[in-house]
């Protein structure tokens, strides 16, 4: 191969792997990655705080109020998620 050839090889396979198309690859694996991990928190803050609110019926308000919160914690996780891909594609696509 002469030099110009492997320059030439080099410089397609350089824009075959550019920054945009990394993205589009990683980027719905990491949605996926934090829509799992927020469905995991969710369903594991409500099964505790049923079991909570079985054992201690009396308290069971103040169960009630902390698991609200701490699911709305949670929810804006998943609230990040939807949003950001809107704003990736503003920062890396737009002008």
């Amino acid at each position: 191969m002469d030099p110009e050839t492997t320059q030439e090889v080099v410089k397609a396979a350089a824009t075959v792997w550019d920054a945009e198309m990394l993205m589009a690859i990683a980027y719905p694996f990491a949605l996926a990655i934090a829509a799992i991990g927020s469905a995991w928190g969710l369903s594991k803050a409500v099964s505790s705080a049923m079991d909570a609110m079985a054992r201690q019926p009396n308290n069971s308000g103040a169960i009630m109020n902390a698991m609200i919160v701490g699911c709305a914690f949670i929810e804006a996780l998943a609230i990040y998620m939807l949003i950001s891909p809107f704003i990736a594609t503003l920062s890396f696509f737009g002008n």
